[in-house]
């Protein structure tokens, strides 16, 4: 049995013991969802049941080193500020005026190279490996105006802006290395692997054991065999090179953005 089998299954067995052994989960009735379950026939079941996490080589690089590091959410550093005023003596009791205010100060988030490996995305070499996006900062208004109309009745307009100042932060690069693929296909790591007859037991052992060097090489150069193609076809000779619009911008804040309200209380 190989590794890869094995692991497999003690993990499977450890997540079965755990919710079997779990009053909490007894009493709700609940449990986690399987990625194996049938419905009609149809194999995974939506939502949250698909393969973006349950491969083998999640977790891991495409050299098969973990792929520790932050993630693109990672945001230490972050500043945040609220204030508001109430002016409700000017036009008397029946009226009142709300004016806040709300900034934010985000440092940016890691940017990594992926490449699509055998039906999942996963991490080139290692995380963060683009740096980090801009700071992000913003700033946002509010004001809100009420008067009464009877006693527990009230009228309510809100006139609110978001990103005031109008700033274009980068939020995002381009993270497809790349220009013609960012694929390394199964047959690229084993040539006799049919989809049709065959798991990806050894092909996910090959990519665990930091064996996929050439593959990685083949990439960059076009030399892998899902690029150039079958034998005497016309993608023979092909190349891949790294994309112009790798690690560029891709996605920027949100433009300013002005929403008026009109709200009933009673």
């Amino acid at each position: 049995m190989s590794f890869l089998n094995r692991g497999s299954i003690l993990r499977r067995r450890l997540i079965r013991r755990c919710i079997e052994g779990s009053p909490s989960f007894k009493k709700l009735g609940i449990g986690l969802a399987s990625s194996d379950e049938i419905n009609n026939g149809n194999g995974r079941t939506s939502p949250s049941v698909n393969r973006f996490f349950d491969y083998a080589v999640n977790g891991f690089t495409a050299t098969g080193q973990p792929d520790n590091g932050f993630l693109a959410t990672d945001r230490r550093h972050a500043f945040k500020a609220y204030g508001g005023y109430s002016f409700n003596k000017w036009m008397g009791k029946s009226h009142a005026t709300d004016v806040s205010f709300f900034y934010t100060a985000l440092q940016g988030t890691p940017m990594t190279t992926f490449v699509n490996l055998v039906a999942s995305r996963i991490v080139l070499s290692k995380r963060g490996d683009l740096g980090r996006t801009p700071l992000l900062t913003q700033t946002d208004l509010w004001l809100t105006h009420r008067f009464k109309i009877k006693e527990r009745v009230s009228m309510a307009f809100d006139f609110n802006i978001f990103n005031v100042f109008n700033q274009n932060t980068v939020i995002s690069l381009s993270t497809g290395k790349y220009r013609v693929t960012n694929t390394i296909a199964a047959i690229d790591i084993d040539p006799n692997y049919d989809g049709h007859t065959q798991t990806l037991t050894n092909v996910f052992n090959k990519i665990l054991s930091g064996q996929i060097g050439p593959q990685i090489d083949g990439l960059a150069s076009g030399a892998n065999r899902s690029i150039q193609g079958p034998p005497l076809s016309k993608t023979i000779g092909r190349t891949n090179p790294v994309s112009s619009l790798y690690g560029q911008p891709n996605d920027y804040q949100n433009a300013r953005n002005v929403q008026f309200g009109f709200r009933i209380n009673f």
